[in-house]
């Protein structure tokens, strides 16, 4: 096999959340009389870490971030539904596993909540490892990556990351892995084919990619 190491993303990747955040989003500028934002402008203030995009739609010096995080976990949840995992998640992780690949969560969110989630998705089962931010400012995980990769593989021309933006292919160009970006995230096709990495429309394509 070319891979014997699949990194995946969470949100956006494994979990199909854009529109929940974005709703979430709106909420919280519905409540203080502000403009609504539509996905384009959310795919164009995405960044990393989380507070540089709230930056566009609040004054920072006024609102708290912790007053923010609490109310877009509401709203997020919210809006979330009871089975948001993208077509084909579930199938491809049992493929992947069968196959003997190994497969590890690595998410900005935070690990609580990414951990409980795989668990009741039905996601965890098929996963060596799952590391989430120990916060919810979601930070670079880079460091996380590296830690918990070195658990399954030394040899980094055998991992592949799987993610939606532009922080998991700068995650696996530091790394020094292969990356395949799902467009259907939270972030804007244009600019993940950008990355000259492969961009794709649906998980299912993964198998054309990568093995």
């Amino acid at each position: 096999m070319k891979y014997n190491c699949l990194v995946w993303d969470w949100n956006g990747t494994i979990v199909d959340d854009v529109n929940a955040s974005l709703c979430s989003v709106n909420d919280m500028l519905i409540k203080r009389g502000l403009p609504t934002i539509n996905m384009q402008q959310y795919y164009s203030y995405l960044d990393t870490p989380i507070y540089k995009f709230y930056e566009h739609l609040f004054d920072l010096s006024k609102i708290s971030f912790d007053v923010i995080q609490n109310e877009f976990t509401s709203g997020y949840n919210k809006h979330i539904g009871e089975n948001p995992l993208n077509t084909g998640a579930l199938e491809l992780m049992e493929h992947f596993k069968n196959i003997g690949v190994r497969q590890i969560i690595v998410s900005s969110s935070n690990h609580k909540i990414v951990e409980e989630a795989a668990n009741r998705l039905g996601v965890a089962q098929y996963m060596d490892y799952i590391s989430g931010s120990g916060d919810n400012t979601v930070g670079s995980k880079v460091q996380r990556a590296v830690s918990v990769i070195n658990k399954v593989t030394k040899d980094y021309s055998k991992v592949v990351v799987v993610g939606d933006t532009l922080h998991d292919c700068q995650l696996a160009n530091e790394i020094g892995a292969d990356c395949v970006l799902l467009s259907t995230g939270h972030q804007s096709k244009q600019d993940l084919l950008t990355t000259g990495k492969p961009v794709i429309e649906s998980l299912y394509q993964l198998k054309d990619y990568i093995f």
